[in-house]
């Protein structure tokens, strides 16, 4: 069965996700809220455009829906399609305030939405293969680093640490995810009064691995990778650009699928099997990753 999809938010970001859906097997690309006129859109056959989410609810016949906008169309959409349990995949960040991603996660653990975050790095293949690396090896991993960012762009709508950090930091979260988070230090590596900031994160878990973060908008280029170095000397890599993972050097996973794809898949389970715990989780992970940036930043 393939399931009707509504998108809200039309710009550079809207486009690539609306292509992804575009190319999925399990849904069809009904209808979009666009604010204003994007040429880019016009290749989309089949689909109608609405100037507010209300009349789109209104009007089409949806089945889930797929916000690509900003933390505050975030919380306004949650408020119109919490009652009618609308299964909805959200940007990151989950919310501007610590405050509105409580109450998110709170309705939704209430009531059992199928809600999900746009975190892309959780929702690869890779992440699964790391996650088992890690604990197949914890006791000799002597430190992971992460650095993810690129130069630019600059948003008005969300900070670069929000919007590039909420990536690296709910990776870090979740893979600890049962290990106690004691501190997190922070440092501002570099900025300038344009919005531009590279900051590095050094996290303390009840355990001796050395865990950094370094994140934001003011790198020399683009960066996303993960390294999970040991006592021995091996260094596990994952890129998150081009989905594959390395053991010192050697090809040891290549994913097929890019992490939209594997988002739309779980979205497609859990509406098809009323499967919503994992989303929860990821919800508490995005809470707890604004939490971390609010009070160390």
């Amino acid at each position: 069965m393939t399931l009707n999809i509504g998108m809200v938010g039309c710009g550079k970001w809207g486009k690539k996700v609306a292509d992804e859906i575009e190319k999925h097997k399990d849904f069809k690309l009904k209808s979009i809220v666009c604010s204003q006129k994007n040429d880019q859109l016009e290749n989309i056959s089949n689909i109608s455009t609405y100037k507010n989410l209300k009349k789109m609810l209104e009007v089409e016949n949806l089945d889930c829906l797929y916000v690509a906008k900003n933390p505050k169309t975030n919380v306004e959409v949650f408020d119109k399609i919490k009652e009618i349990k609308l299964p909805t995949i959200l940007e990151k960040p989950i919310a501007n305030t610590l405050d509105e991603a409580l109450k998110i996660y709170e309705y939704v653990k209430k009531y059992k939405l199928n809600i999900f975050i746009n975190l892309p790095n959780i929702y690869s293949d890779t992440f699964d293969y790391t996650k088992k690396y890690f604990i197949k090896n914890e006791k000799i991993i002597q430190k992971i680093l992460i650095y993810e960012g690129d130069l630019g762009p600059v948003r008005d709508n969300c900070h670069p640490i929000l919007d590039w950090g909420s990536h690296s930091i709910a990776y870090i979260l979740k893979l600890f995810k049962n290990k106690e988070l004691k501190k997190v230090k922070h440092l501002i590596i570099k900025t300038n009064k344009d919005n531009y900031n590279v900051s590095r994160f050094d996290f303390f878990f009840n355990s001796k691995i050395n865990v950094k973060v370094v994140t934001g908008n003011y790198f020399k280029k683009r960066i996303r990778i993960l390294k999970i170095i040991l006592k021995n000397g091996d260094i596990f890599t994952n890129d998150f650009n081009t989905h594959k993972i390395f053991i010192n050097k050697k090809l040891i996973l290549n994913s097929k699928n890019t992490p939209i794809e594997n988002l739309l898949d779980q979205l497609n389970e859990s509406i098809k099997k009323g499967i919503y715990t994992e989303n929860l989780n990821n919800i508490y992970v995005s809470t707890r990753t604004l939490e971390v940036i609010k009070k160390n930043f």
